[in-house]
């Protein structure tokens, strides 16, 4: 819901132009823009990343946390990365990987709890980002983090349970839990992770 633009944009006084695919999200995003005072420096927009007509070579970096997950076109989306940043520009990604053969029932959560219907190997993400024209691809496994986090998230949603449930009602507080613990599971398998990826634009 912007958040990252928000962030960014306050800590590092930078501009953003925040994408969201989903309306609904975008309506809440550009509220809670506007409820921080910073409507100056992120404009929100409403559109598919990948047929939405931006600004292209105009861009310092492009960013991304846990998006490219839901598209299996890579070459697509990395292209349309590569032609919105300026030369020298830079793509920086957070997303999940597959570090070993998942089992039917992992592939089923990610594809009904996740919106996932495919994942790269680390090794393949690195391949596909230097196909698309990047250079200086560097990988970093943050799999250990994650775990760690995702574990965190889940015990921190159960033991405010209550509060949740006055604040967020009954659908959402059991939908987040069930999000929660589905993407917890999907760790302890051991066959899947997370990476940060960082190319330039030559």
């Amino acid at each position: 819901m912007g958040g990252p633009a928000r962030y960014l944009a306050h800590t590092l006084d930078c501009d953003v132009t925040a994408v969201e695919l989903q309306n609904d999200v975008h309506r809440v995003a550009v509220d809670l823009t506007r409820r921080c005072g910073l409507e100056h420096k992120v404009h929100h927009v409403c559109a598919d990343f990948l047929s939405d007509e931006l600004e292209l070579g105009q861009y310092d970096t492009v960013v991304s946390w846990f998006v490219f997950l839901h598209t299996a076109d890579r070459a697509a989306l990395l292209s349309r990365c590569m032609d919105c940043l300026r030369p020298g520009g830079f793509l920086y990604v957070n997303d999940f990987h597959e570090i070993d053969t998942l089992t039917s029932e992992e592939k089923h959560s990610l594809e009904v709890d996740v919106f996932c219907n495919w994942l790269p190997s680390i090794e393949l993400f690195h391949q596909q980002c230097a196909q698309a024209g990047f250079a200086s691809v560097e990988t970093v496994d943050k799999t250990a983090a994650a775990i760690e986090f995702a574990r965190d998230r889940e015990s921190a949603w159960d033991e405010t349970r209550e509060r949740q449930m006055k604040v967020h009602g009954q659908a959402v507080t059991d939908g987040l839990e069930h999000f929660f613990g589905a993407v917890h599971r999907l760790f302890q398998g051991g066959h899947f992770g997370v990476v940060d990826v960082l190319a330039q634009k030559t």
